[in-house]
């Protein structure tokens, strides 16, 4: 009988104990949630535009930012080689200014190296839901419209990666020398205007730009900016806009603070901007300097509202 009491006891005590554990016990905070990335991919998906060319007969059309494209007839071949002679379905999103780079994440550098650039484009073809393309022994003519006009401009085609990034590699001819892309000048409305012009072939990509390397002749160096505890590259994003010339890059989370590439020009002016969406709630922070040495800073971001934000990117 005292066996059984004292089991009993020792029962009631352990249970006790197993109470205060589980009444102290510590809960994790929850985890901050973000939807800053999936912004700028609806950006992109919402700036798509859509046209329709006859592969028999091939034809013209015009973005909502001039970019002009001249299809001849008989240009597209299915998967098999097959001559595609319906209606083909274009796609296209041109990324012409830095206030729309930052906003669908879509920057311009080759290999980290600074591009200046006269505006890119991501164009795609179906038809009938399938993927075709630009036939081998034919091209696509395009003429990208530019205040900048520049003798320096190369084609260059893009690679993307998972997370939406696009390095930037020159197209070369036969000879292995970059394509140029002339300027040409026509009248639009009773004003002159300047196109990059060039050709569209079976070896492009579908991202395209005209660019050419901003070639620095002093030294280059890396950036760093250092935020609270709560930023990393899921809530926050980072980009350095090139104020004299055309130009964004893009930072990173180091897993410390948010660094550039270390091929930041010295000397350059830039914009440094920082924001972040962090359970609904934003912030940035848009930092003007001329580029030093290894700069680095320590800072927080500002409150702001999602209107006032996008503001903010699009008066770069």
């Amino acid at each position: 009988m005292k066996k059984q009491i004292l089991i009993l006891a020792i029962m009631i005590i352990g249970a006790g104990l197993y109470s205060c554990k589980k009444k102290y016990q510590i809960i994790p905070p929850p985890v901050p949630s973000s939807s800053i990335r999936d912004s700028l991919e609806f950006n992109f998906f919402d700036s798509i535009q859509y046209f329709t060319v006859n592969g028999l007969g091939g034809g013209d059309f015009v973005t909502n930012k001039g970019i002009v494209f001249t299809i001849p007839p008989y240009t597209f071949r299915g998967a098999a080689g097959d001559t595609i002679l319906g209606d083909v379905n274009i796609d296209i999103v041109e990324i012409l200014d830095p206030a729309n780079m930052v906003l669908m994440n879509k920057t311009t550098t080759s290999d980290n190296e600074v591009l200046v650039t006269g505006g890119q484009f991501r164009i795609n073809f179906t038809y009938n839901s399938s993927q075709v393309y630009i036939s081998s022994d034919t091209v696509v003519y395009v003429g990208v419209p530019t205040d900048i006009s520049s003798p320096n401009m190369k084609l260059f085609e893009g690679y993307e990666d998972a997370t939406g990034f696009v390095n930037w590699k020159p197209v070369l001819d036969t000879l292995g020398q970059p394509v140029a892309t002339p300027i040409l000048t026509e009248t639009v409305n009773g004003l002159f205007q300047d196109y990059y012009s060039f050709a569209l072939d079976s070896l492009n990509s579908n991202w395209i730009n005209c660019d050419y390397f901003y070639n620095s002749l002093g030294s280059k160096t890396q950036l760093s900016v250092t935020l609270g505890d709560k930023h990393d590259n899921s809530n926050t994003l980072f980009f350095i806009h090139f104020n004299n010339f055309q130009s964004v890059m893009a930072g990173y989370f180091d897993g410390q603070k948010f660094v550039t590439p270390g091929t930041v020009p010295v000397g350059a002016n830039v914009s440094l901007l920082l924001f972040s969406e962090i359970d609904e709630e934003y912030a940035i922070k848009k930092i003007d300097m001329v580029v030093s040495n290894g700069y680095s800073l320590t800072t927080t971001l500002d409150p702001t509202t999602y209107k006032d934000l996008l503001n903010t990117i699009r008066n770069l």
